[in-house]
């Protein structure tokens, strides 16, 4: 993947407080909408590396599934 930024979706077309997984070229991310500011990090949790965009939201934290 090229450095610098690069479109996933719009933050309209992401839902609130629901994370959503995408593919930004061949790396799954998880995309989140918090209070109207998105965020995007690798769909993988670090220590047993499940989905995050199966996780679950609580209090502004995303936790694996």
């Amino acid at each position: 993947m090229k450095p610098g930024w690069q479109h996933l979706m719009t933050v309209a077309e992401l839902p609130e407080a629901k994370p959503v997984r995408q593919m930004l070229g061949e790396v799954p991310v998880a995309a989140i909408r918090i209070n109207g500011v998105a965020r995007v990090l690798a769909d993988r949790c670090s220590h047993m590396s499940g989905p995050l965009s199966d996780g679950e939201l609580a209090d502004g934290c995303l936790t694996c599934p």
